[in-house]
C-alpha cells in the first residue's frame, strides 16, 4: 500500500491551479491502471473513478481545489489522500457486493460549483449512498449528515449503527438525532 500523505498532495498546491493538482490525482491513478473519465463543465473540470459492480454502487468523494488563504493540505488534500487509499484498497481487495464510484471535484470552495455540474449532468441515481470526505485530517472524530433535512438514507443509517456500535465520538446535524 502507498503512504499517502498530504504533503503528496499539497506540495504544489500553494503556487499551482486546479489544474496542477487534477494532474497530481491522474498521475497517481494512470500509475495503477485505473481508467477514470473527466466531466467537462463551463468552468472546471471533474474526474470520477468507477470501480466493481455497476449496480450496486456507493460513492466517495473529496475536492482538489482549495481557497486561496490555505495551502490545501486538510482542506483538501487529506481527503484526497484518503481517497486514493480507498482505491488501491479496493484494487487489492475487490468486494463482489459492492462497487465504488469515487469522485474528485473541482470549485468546491467556489460554491460547490464541481458537485452541481456532476448532479445536473449525471443525477445520483445510481448511487447507494454518498460519503463526502471533507477535513479529514481534523482529528478522532468525524461528522455526518445528510443532503437535505429529514433524510435518512441507509448509508447513513449504517454509519451511525457502526460508530454507535463500536463507541466512535460523531458528530451528526440529522434533525432529532442527538449529537454525540
Amino acid at each position: 500500500m502507498t503512504a499517502w500523505t498530504t504533503s503528496t498532495l499539497s506540495s504544489n498546491s500553494t503556487t499551482s491551479p486546479n489544474g496542477k493538482r487534477r494532474e497530481i490525482i491522474i498521475d497517481q491513478l494512470r500509475q495503477w491502471g485505473v481508467d477514470y473519465r473527466m466531466q467537462k463543465y463551463a468552468t472546471g473540470v471533474n474526474l470520477y473513478v468507477d470501480l466493481g459492480d455497476t449496480n450496486k454502487r456507493i460513492g466517495i468523494s473529496s475536492h482538489f481545489d482549495r481557497v486561496e488563504e490555505s495551502p490545501g493540505a486538510n482542506d483538501n488534500a487529506s481527503a484526497i489522500a484518503v481517497c486514493l487509499q480507498i482505491i488501491e484498497s479496493y484494487l487489492a481487495s475487490p468486494d463482489p457486493r459492492w462497487g465504488l464510484r469515487v469522485l474528485f471535484f473541482d470549485e468546491e470552495e467556489t460554491g460547490l460549483q464541481g458537485s452541481v455540474a456532476y448532479i445536473r449532468q449525471f443525477g445520483v441515481s445510481d448511487l447507494s449512498g454518498l460519503l463526502n470526505m471533507e477535513l479529514v485530517g481534523m482529528g478522532d472524530r468525524f461528522a455526518l449528515w445528510p443532503l437535505a433535512a429529514g433524510d435518512q438514507g441507509p448509508l447513513l443509517k449504517a454509519f451511525e449503527h457502526c460508530a454507535g456500535r463500536r463507541r466512535i465520538p460523531y458528530l451528526c446535524s440529522r434533525p432529532g438525532k442527538k449529537i454525540e
